[in-house]
């Protein structure tokens, strides 16, 4: 199973990092990914992190897992079409979608979300619910193959689940053992 998370400016750190470092210990794999021209990025908290690709390196067809982790550099999945134009694919291919804080507005926007039940940072909540999507107030929602999480302080509760619904839920519940949560 191949899982790839975007990384771009302005991530949120915990969103990602804490997200990456539980799958990881569940035994997947993630390719790191920013949209733009360099591997070497900052976080929303000034940490300097190297992605693996760059969005132009890899073909995204190839991934059966999209992560994106939310923070004020969501912005920056707005600026790619192409890749709003393989989450589109992948969501027809029935692919598994995650998204925290405010990166599932930018699902809602380019209709992904549509029909669906999704949650997000409370300050985007307006955008899920102008784009017909279900506004949930949880910490995370799964909805079929899409994950969504309202922000940094669910960042745990978002991994583990991302591992109960890629590999099961006695894998979730020794992880978080493991972890002492």
């Amino acid at each position: 199973m191949k899982i790839a998370m975007f990384m771009n400016d302005g991530f949120e750190d915990s969103e990602a990092l804490v997200t990456r470092d539980l799958l990881i210990r569940a035994g997947l794999e993630v390719d790191t990914i920013a949209l733009f021209e360099t591997k070497d990025i900052i976080s929303s908290h000034n940490l300097p992190i190297k992605v693996d690709y760059l969005l132009d390196d890899v073909r995204l067809s190839s991934y059966d897992v999209f992560i994106l982790p939310g923070g004020k550099g969501s912005v920056h999945y707005y600026q790619s079409n192409s890749l709003s134009k393989e989450l589109k694919q992948a969501l027809k291919e029935h692919k598994t979608i995650c998204a925290i804080c405010a990166a599932p507005a930018y699902l809602a926007a380019i209709g992904l979300l549509k029909g669906y039940r999704a949650t997000c940072y409370p300050s985007f909540e307006k955008e899920l619910i102008e784009n017909d999507v279900t506004l949930v107030k949880d910490g995370v929602v799964v909805d079929d193959n899409i994950i969504t999480a309202q922000g940094m302080g669910v960042s745990f509760e978002f991994g583990l689940t991302i591992i109960k619904e890629l590999i099961s839920q006695n894998k979730m519940e020794d992880i978080a053992h493991s972890i002492c949560y």
